[in-house]
């Protein structure tokens, strides 16, 4: 694997976590304020990319290909 595609891989990684963690704030806030379903589907939805997380990165990254 390249250097640039490493680098680029780990930044899409990171952005995925940084995205994770604002939306997981927003969904404690939502909780707080008594909305338990939506703050139950922001939770499963973020479980469900954290599955797919290499997925998601590679899927990146060929359209990042594709476009340049």
């Amino acid at each position: 694997m390249s250097l640039i595609i490493h680098f680029s891989r780990s930044c899409s990684i990171f952005n995925q976590h940084a995205i994770a963690a604002g939306l997981e704030e927003v969904a404690l806030w939502i909780e707080a304020r008594g909305s338990e379903d939506t703050h139950e589907n922001i939770v499963t939805a973020l479980e469900r990319l954290d599955m797919n997380a290499n997925a998601v990165t590679t899927a990146i990254e060929k359209l990042r290909q594709n476009h340049q």
